[in-house]
């Protein structure tokens, strides 16, 4: 079984890249099934390079990259992640943004896949919302076993009981900071 995909160990550039294949991949595949070219410049450094460069220099690939940055690290601005969110969705799911989600499922043994789920809990804790044990998993670099195991010992509490479990925004940034997570800072102690 491959090792699960960790958030601190992602660079946003591959997740960006990669969100660019698959979309190449099926754009390629479905112009050639229905009968079209698909060409870029050429510049003289072979197809991988002219592949590179195009892909590296369009509108899907900042989108891509933002959303991995603020995935991996909270660099960004929140309030132009949720039109990020749709964008990228909607570059990978080949439809327009405007018929996209910011939420579903998503594979999370894929680049994209993780940066979508840490990019939807780091704007839903941002906004104050409670976040899935999924989601904390994602965000901490661990698996979900590992967060419910804090909650058995007493280091992490949920919101309430039953499934799925979540966990208050306050409660999550707290533990998302002790484990060294980038984009959180201490929490702010109360005012006398």
């Amino acid at each position: 079984m491959p090792e699960p995909l960790r958030l601190a160990d992602l660079d946003p550039r591959l997740i960006a890249a990669d969100v660019m294949n698959v979309v190449y991949d099926r754009v390629y595949r479905d112009a050639r099934r229905i009968g079209f070219i698909v060409q870029v410049p050429d510049t003289g450094q072979g197809e991988k390079h002219a592949r590179a460069t195009a892909v590296g220099g369009s509108e899907g690939f900042r989108a891509a990259h933002a959303l991995a940055e603020w995935a991996t690290s909270g660099r960004g601005q929140d309030a132009e992640i949720p039109a990020l969110l749709r964008q990228v969705r909607a570059d990978l799911e080949g439809i327009d943004a405007k018929k996209a989600s910011t939420r579903g499922p998503v594979d999370l043994a894929t680049l994209p896949g993780v940066a979508l789920v840490a990019a939807g809990a780091r704007l839903a804790l941002v906004e104050g919302r409670t976040v899935s044990a999924v989601e904390l998993a994602t965000l901490a670099s661990l698996d979900e076993h590992s967060v419910r195991a804090a909650v058995k010992a007493g280091t992490l509490r949920p919101v309430g009981p039953g499934r799925p479990m979540r966990f208050a925004a306050d409660l999550a940034h707290a533990y998302l900071y002790t484990r060294g997570v980038p984009g959180f800072a201490a929490p702010e102690a109360p005012a006398p």
